[in-house]
């Protein structure tokens, strides 16, 4: 996607990006470079991260009255959220159409139902190959914007991923496309209900967790898609985890991010948020331990001084921090060294390799009250900060944990 331009083309030459499906036609030459432009008032741009963010901002602007949803997979997560405040807040006036896939029950009723009440649900199946589109146009009575890449709209894809989204304003072609699919489909009032109904937690895959504590799935061919799975991601920054502990400025970063894009929300407003993002489903979130893990989290980035509340019960905000990301880091740990015992002591005493079991007797040594899991949650915010390094010997303070060290003692 983008603005393929022959080799040697200005483009200026070009009127309109070029689109071509599976089935379409390629473009002329083979040899293509892209002209992109970053200002938010030219015709493109690329969006990498916080796209939860970005149509948060989208839908905000009050142009935005029709909404056209083309994706391989929908779930909760805060794309809808994001559709569901803009449509209270224009009091109705928003259109929603959505087509959706729904290959190996990836698609959730919860997600359907709340889409369907803001629109039209049409599902998209049964052909020979997968539906894989991932394709939002934004419009209004003088202008439209779309966005077409690599995110489905699920709550990773939104919040978590790593995605790629192209946005143009270019969409006479995206939006014929979208209304001839649209108009092939046709009108299938059941569907959707039928699908709820039958529907089952996906079965048919392999889950991993990468690096920094994201979770994805595989399909029995191999291909790598996106799942959300809640026993994974709702202990990722808590529970020790492969990666797990890598997880913890991630979550933090996601967090700070809906705390931004929403000037009035409040420690509760958060914890539902988080407990929708990371939890079980609604329809199994009843009477389960993690909201009360979620309270626990919560609570503990107040503490540590990470989030704040001037006012109980008041808008919340974020901690100050450094754009860059080391100074980030290094900030983060310093908050948190104000605030929480035994942090610093745990680079001193991790100069040379270290284990859990060391550290707790040495906070027994100093009166501490701490079990595993507090060491770990200490642990957690260092390596994913940078701070320490791990290998089979235990972990150990690196360069930039030694620096801060010297620098604070």
């Amino acid at each position: 996607f983008g603005h393929p331009l022959p080799v040697n083309a200005s483009p200026d030459s070009v009127k309109k990006p070029w689109l071509w499906t599976q089935t379409g036609s390629a473009p002329p030459s083979s040899e293509v470079v892209f002209a992109l432009q970053s200002d938010m008032d030219t015709a493109m741009r690329v969006l990498t991260n916080a796209l939860d963010t970005e149509i948060n901002k989208l839908l905000g602007q009050r142009w935005v009255s029709k909404v056209d949803i083309a994706t391989a997979w929908a779930t909760e997560g805060g794309a809808l959220d994001a559709l569901e405040e803009a449509e209270k807040q224009r009091q109705g006036q928003l259109t929603v159409r959505t087509l959706a896939g729904f290959s190996g029950n990836h698609t959730t009723p919860d997600a359907l139902k709340r889409l369907a009440k803001l629109g039209t649900v049409r599902l998209v199946g049964g052909h020979a190959g997968l539906f894989h589109v991932k394709l939002f146009l934004f419009r209004g009575a003088r202008r439209s914007l779309a966005w077409i890449g690599s995110a489905n709209f699920t709550g990773p894809g939104f919040e978590s991923n790593e995605e790629l989204i192209y946005e143009t304003k270019e969409t006479v072609e995206l939006q014929d496309w979208f209304d001839r699919r649209w108009k092939e489909i046709g009108s299938q009032p059941d569907q959707p209900a039928a699908y709820c109904k039958k529907w089952k937690e996906p079965t048919s895959r392999r889950e991993e967790v990468d690096g920094d504590g994201r979770e994805r799935g595989q399909r029995e061919g191999g291909e790598q898609q996106e799942v959300d799975n809640a026993t994974v991601n709702k202990w990722k920054s808590i529970q020790r985890l492969d990666g797990g502990f890598d997880s913890y400025i991630v979550t933090l970063d996601q967090i700070r991010s809906h705390v931004q894009a929403h000037s009035s929300l409040t420690k509760n407003d958060l914890k539902d948020w988080y407990g929708r993002k990371y939890g079980p489903s609604r329809e199994r979130r009843a009477g389960h331990s993690f909201d009360k893990v979620t309270d626990a989290y919560i609570n503990s980035l107040f503490k540590c001084g990470l989030l704040l509340e001037r006012e109980k019960g008041g808008p919340i905000e974020c901690a100050v921090l450094p754009r860059k990301r080391a100074d980030k880091n290094r900030k983060i740990v310093e908050i948190i060294e104000r605030n929480i015992v035994f942090v610093l002591e745990i680079l001193k005493a991790a100069n040379d390799w270290t284990t859990e079991d060391d550290l707790l007797k040495i906070a027994k040594e100093r009166g501490l009250d701490l079990e595993v899991q507090g060491i770990r949650n200490r642990r957690g915010w260092l390596q994913s900060a940078g701070m320490v390094e791990v290998s089979r010997l235990g972990f150990r303070a690196t360069l930039a944990g030694r620096q801060l060290l010297e620098d604070q003692l």
